[in-house]
């Protein structure tokens, strides 16, 4: 029989006791969800980690069930917004990324190559570009994106397909002010990402999707206070929310 606590995605799961049903040997499980008990004592085969938690199926859908009851909060409309990457030459790999609407003047079609050690990459098009410029880039952007959607853009109803998920998670993991925000902890990454999310991507999936190899990725995915353990980046983490929609950018 299973002795310690593991994790279904958000949801952690304690063994509390046996049980005999008609004859049969029962484990006892409560499931928690933060530091709630969801569901208590429910009874199952005893078997492995994996085992139990196909056991579980149904309590976890029901609580899931349970969660979603809550109307996301309200997003706006996207603009035409692209997103914009800066690139590392050396390797490939995405550096930095953030929305951008405008025209950028200076984009050229064809190959970054190793005149430069970054580049900003947008529909195919590049130009190079220091890493500091990229962060002022950046940094005036998302001042301007704020106030443009204070100012400017009534509510609107529009709803991302997992935008209940955002509701679960704390205001400042999920604000778009770089100066509120903090990074997300494991707990807070295994709602969107990992078996037994959410949304169920893998973390193989979910590295694709922002421009970094799976081995990277378990980086941000590993518990927190491992050694291995890093924090996300703001530009990826919203990128992934974006990508995995539960936010709009």
């Amino acid at each position: 029989m299973l002795k310690q606590d593991f994790n279904i995605g958000p949801f952690t799961v304690s063994p509390v006791g046996q049980i005999t049903l008609n004859g049969l040997q029962k484990q006892l499980f409560d499931i928690e969800y933060g530091h709630e008990t969801m569901r208590d004592r429910i009874p199952v085969t005893p078997g492995t980690q994996s085992q139990v938690a196909s056991q579980l199926e149904d309590a976890i859908a029901s609580i899931v069930s349970d969660l979603k009851g809550s109307e996301p909060k309200p997003q706006e409309v996207p603009f035409d917004i692209r997103w914009i990457e800066l690139i590392d030459q050396k390797t490939g790999n995405v550096i930095d990324s953030m929305p951008w609407e405008a025209e950028i003047p200076g984009l050229s079609a064809g190959l970054i190559d190793d005149r430069f050690e970054t580049w900003l990459v947008v529909d195919g098009r590049s130009m190079p570009i220091e890493i500091e410029e990229f962060e002022r880039l950046k940094k005036a952007h998302y001042a301007a994106l704020n106030a443009r959607a204070v100012a400017e853009k009534p509510p609107s109803t529009f709803k991302p397909k997992y935008g209940w998920i955002a509701n679960l998670l704390p205001d400042n993991v999920m604000t778009i002010d770089p100066e509120e925000w903090r990074a997300p902890s494991s707990w807070e990454i295994r709602h969107v990402v990992g078996e037994g999310s959410l949304i169920g991507i893998s973390g193989s999936k979910a590295a694709a999707l922002v421009g970094v190899n799976p081995s990277s990725f378990r980086k941000y995915t590993a518990q927190d206070g491992a050694k291995s353990r890093q924090n996300m980046s703001f530009a990826m983490w919203h990128l992934l929310l974006h990508r995995l929609e539960v936010q709009v950018l």
